[in-house]
């Protein structure tokens, strides 16, 4: 069987983006760590972490520049690179606060 290309198992093609963006995850109040998102498409996204830490396999993944927040699962690592796919889960997802919310 051939191998599937990187486009195949993502289900949708990238674009390449430089958007802001929170890993929120934990119960009230949840604890958020900032990230940056590298490439995006409906069905996923692959982001770099401002910080070292490991992020739990399921997290809300805030996006800046798009509402709503978007439920994240963890696909693969590598060093400060986390490639995450989009579930639409029940329950997991939180209505966010206004946008003042957002750091100026």
């Amino acid at each position: 069987m051939p191998a599937r290309s990187k486009l195949s198992k993502r289900g949708g093609v990238r674009r390449k983006t430089f958007q802001t963006g929170f890993i929120a995850y934990g119960r009230a109040p949840k604890t958020r760590r900032i990230c940056f998102i590298r490439d995006i498409c409906a069905e996923g996204a692959r982001i770099e972490l401002a910080e070292v830490f490991s992020p739990p396999p399921h997290f809300v993944l805030e996006i800046r520049e798009a509402l709503p927040p978007r439920n994240a699962h963890v696909v693969w690592r590598d060093g400060r690179h986390v490639g995450v796919s989009f579930r639409e889960t029940e329950g997991l997802v939180e209505p966010m606060a206004p946008l003042a919310r957002w750091p100026a």
